[in-house]
Parts: structure tokens; sequence; C-alpha cells
């Protein structure tokens, strides 16, 4: 009977080992199973060197100001007003084809030298919109400075919306359509970047950072900012606008939208 006894005991602790071994080996299969999920997960994480900004709609809000700047420019050459519903859904587009829709009685020259010289008067409508300068801040310090500011908006008034905003302290180029460059490729040749849709002025500040396109995330909030990102080879995020690689609903989302790592 004791014999029965510690047979009984034997086959108990060969059975409790064997639990064991297999609570073992499950917890080991668990573990390998989250280290290549995590693997696996990090192979496909791309990862940036820069981030790329438009600027009227996507840091700041303007829009008012250029409707009510182009309303007076019609009025100075004899023109009604353009009807907001007409206008509202050009917003963002280039000089040149505010021009093209809206003042073919003039010249661009024209147009433009107006936009310049009145502008200021309505700077006090400019507005930063909720998460800029803290999305700004934050990205900055995540990949080392690498922030361009790249827009269609002329070089005169980007300028005193930087000012305005605070912004030029933040962003080591801008880059605006009709700035005239020099392309070493073209063998020293200058001529005017081309505006968004077209990938011109991307390709130039990414060029500026000595990085590829491929490499940068670009954040605009039309429809012009996502085709020229894409032409570019650019990772393209939209505010609230679709088509791009990813869609925020404002910029204070960008921060957590890439959840990448600086190379």
């Amino acid at each position: 009977m004791l014999g029965a006894t510690f047979s009984n005991l034997n086959d108990n602790m060969r059975l409790a080992k064997m639990v064991a071994l297999g609570v073992a080996g499950l917890a080991s299969i668990a573990i390998g199973l989250t280290l290549y999920r995590k693997q696996k997960a990090k192979k496909y994480v791309r990862t940036f060197k820069a981030v790329l900004f438009d600027l009227d709609g996507t840091l700041v809000e303007s829009k008012e100001i250029w409707y009510e700047l182009l309303g007076a420019a019609r009025i100075r050459y004899n023109r009604e007003r353009i009807p907001y519903d007409a206008w509202e859904s050009t917003f963002g587009q280039s000089m040149e084809k505010n021009h093209e829709l809206f003042f073919e009685h003039i010249t661009l020259q024209e147009l433009s030298a107006f936009c310049d010289d009145n502008y200021a008067e309505y700077i006090h409508m400019l507005s930063v919109l909720e998460g800029a300068s803290e999305t700004l801040s934050s990205l900055h310090q995540a990949y080392g400075g690498n922030v361009v500011c790249v827009t269609n908006c002329p070089r005169k008034i980007t300028e005193m919306i930087l000012e305005k905003s605070g912004f030029n302290k933040i962003f080591p180029h801008v880059v605006c359509a009709a700035d005239i460059v020099s392309h070493p490729e073209m063998h020293g040749d200058i001529r005017r970047l081309l505006p968004k849709p077209h990938p011109d002025t991307i390709v130039h500040a990414c060029r500026l950072l000595g990085v590829n396109p491929t490499d940068c995330v670009f954040v605009g909030d039309t429809s012009n900012d996502i085709l020229a990102a894409q032409a570019a080879g650019c990772y393209s995020v939209g505010v609230r606008v679709q088509g791009g690689d990813k869609v925020i609903e404002s910029i204070g989302e960008l921060p957590a939208a890439l959840d990448v790592q600086r190379r």
C-alpha cells in the first residue's frame, strides 16, 4: 500500500512537472510572438527626416483676408466683388491662378503689386490655428530643425504672415512660389519656382535641406497640396482634405499622427 502511495506521488509530481513545462512553453511562445510582432511592426514603420508645411489654411487662418483683399483689387480695377461661393473653393491657389480666373482685365504684375501693397491693411484678421504653435515646436525639436514652410503665397506677404504669427523663428527655410532660384543641375541657370500642385517648391525645399523627398512629410489643407506632395514623392498628410496618405482633423493632431522616429 505504501508502494502504491509513492507511485501515485511520483505520478503526480511528473504530471505537475509536465504542466509546468507546458505553461513555460506557452509563455515562451507568447513572448516570442510579442517580440515578432514588435519587430514586424518596427520593420514597416516609416521614418522621416523632415516635415514640410503649407502655410495658409494649415498653420494660420487667412481665408477672409484673401477674400477681402481680392475683392478690393476687383473694385480698384472697376469690377464687382467676387461672389464668396464662387471664390471659396479656390482658396490656396497661386496668384497666377487668381489672375487667370478673376483678373483677366489687368496684368499679373498689377494684381501681385496690389496684393503686396495692401495685404498689411488686413493682417489684423490673421489668426494662428489651434495647436499650430505647439505642433511646430514639437516637430522642430523632434526633427532637429528640419521643418520648412512651402507656400503658394507671394514672398512679401509670406514674410508678413510669419512675422505676425511668430513662425519666422521656427523655419530655417521658407520656399514660396515664384521665388527665383538657381539649380545646380541646370548649370547655374535661374528660374521661378512653379506653384503647387506642381512639385517644384517641395522639391526645392528638400534640396535646401539635403534630403530626398521620399524621406519627407508634407502637410497641407488643399488638394493642390496633396497633389504636389504626391508628385514630389513625399508622404502626404491632409488637414481635413482627402486623397493623401493620412488625414487629420486639425494641425494639433499631427505629432500623434506621425508615429515615426527620426532617422
